[in-house]
Parts: C-alpha cells; structure tokens; sequence
C-alpha cells in the first residue's frame, strides 16, 4: 500500500551548465530561502543495481554542512557523485497552493504535499515500494512530495499536468535544466 505521493520533474541528460552552477542556479528558480539537508553519494549513485540485487545494502552518503550563502551550496558537489538537497521553498509553497485551492478535496483524498528535493547528479527514478519499477537513470531532478495519495490516479496525472500553474512551474525549471520530463510515483 502506498503511503507517500511523489511529483517528479528530471531529465536524462546532462545539462551544458556545470553541476555546481547547476545546483547554485535550481536552489534560485525553487526560490530556495534555506537548506534543512544536504548529502552527496561516496562515489557513483546506483540505487536500482542495489535494490534489484536485493542486498539491503544502501548507497553511503556523506552530509554536507549548509553554508550561510546557499549560492555557495554547489561548490561542494563532486563529479561522479549525486548530490541531494532538502530545501525550504518558495516554490513548494506555490505548488501547495495550487494543489489545495485549485483540486477537488476528493481527489486529492489523503494526499498532503509537505517537502520537496532536488538531486543533481546521476541517479535512478523508481518505484521500490508497491511494484518495483525502474522509470529513468535521470542526471537533475526536482521531486515534490507528501504523504498520503489520491483518491483516482489516472485524474490527478491529468489535472495535475494540465494545470497551468504546474505547467509554469515545470517551465521555470526548464529554463536551468533543459526539458523535463514529468511523472507521479506512489510509494
């Protein structure tokens, strides 16, 4: 059974901007105001090969202290390593919003968005909960999430990726990392 709703912006490719530019120049268009976590993989991110190996065995990570200036933030990614970020958010706030003025209470049902991240970096998109699914080896993305889902997945994807405010927001993060992709993971 499902217990948490993931809205997932990414790409497959590797921008043309340096990650840590890259990373300094995401946090601006989330409109990030501070940073609650930080981590980046020991060396290459490869979740999916330990989850279908079925080694319980979890990708190290390393914390990263948060500067003062979240600009500075990037100068610590490392090349060949994927760096995750815990933002607190302008952006969030604006998809919350939409989320609870603009969607049936019904069809949201239990779904609360509350958090989102950003991943700069290689790493893999699946779904390890109810049905193990890989969805893409993907290089930037934004991931906003909540606990609980909706009630009818097939009309919040359709709502959800019609509306315009989403839409707008998809578009803003384009300007940084190219086109992305878009999905709904349950798990």
């Amino acid at each position: 059974m499902s217990v948490t709703t993931n809205i997932t912006f990414y790409t497959t490719k590797q921008p043309s901007i340096p990650p840590r530019e890259l990373i300094r120049l995401c946090m601006q268009k989330l409109d990030a105001e501070k940073c609650f976590w930080a981590s980046r993989t020991v060396g290459p991110s490869n979740e999916w090969a330990l989850l279908q190996s079925r080694s319980g065995e979890s990708i190290p990570r390393e914390p990263i202290p948060i500067p003062v200036n979240l600009d500075e933030l990037g100068l610590q990614y490392r090349e060949g390593t994927s760096f995750f970020i815990d933002p607190k958010c302008k952006m969030l706030d604006r998809v919350y919003s939409i989320l609870e003025s603009d969607f049936d209470s019904a069809l949201l049902h239990k779904f609360r968005i509350s958090s989102v991240s950003l991943r700069v970096g290689w790493h893999d998109i699946y779904d390890g909960f109810d049905e193990i699914k890989f969805y893409a080896r993907a290089f930037v993305s934004v991931n906003f999430w909540g606990n609980g889902t909706p009630s009818d997945d097939a009309a919040f994807k359709q709502t959800l990726f019609s509306h315009p405010g989403i839409i707008k927001i998809k578009s803003e993060i384009e300007e940084v990392t190219g086109p992305l992709h878009a999905l709904v993971i349950y798990s």
